[in-house]
């Protein structure tokens, strides 16, 4: 997680992602199954440490991600249902934040929210 946010934070001024991460109440979790499903509400972005996921888009080719990487954050900044679904490729460990902390996480760290778009942009155009 730590080496997450250092990436997107350009800043290094503020909070550790140490200290960040238990103002959030960020969760570490490891999963063993589905991470989403498309179609449902967007509760959380997950984050991957170890590991890989793959990410089913309908009609669309999938797409491996692994560590150093997010899934879910689509649904829960646009506020719609879930337009992919992600499964667990290999046995992965991650953190998960909740909406309301990732919310807050953007507004306090900005510099984060700068390095996600710059990431979704990469996305976009097919360059990762």
């Amino acid at each position: 997680m730590k080496r997450f946010l250092d990436r997107l934070r350009r800043d290094e001024s503020g909070a550790t992602a140490i200290e960040y991460g238990l103002i959030c109440a960020l969760i570490f979790i490891v999963i063993l199954s589905a991470v989403t499903a498309f179609g449902q509400a967007g509760t959380g972005v997950f984050i991957v440490e170890e590991g890989t996921v793959r990410v089913e888009v309908p009609g669309d080719e999938d797409v491996v991600l692994g560590p150093g990487e997010f899934v879910g954050e689509l649904s829960v900044l646009a506020d719609t249902p879930r337009t992919a679904r992600v499964v667990v490729d290999t046995d992965m460990s991650g953190v998960a934040i909740r909406r309301q902390d990732l919310d807050a996480l953007l507004l306090e760290e900005p510099t984060i929210a700068v390095g996600m778009l710059r990431a979704l942009a990469r996305r976009f155009v097919g360059h990762d």
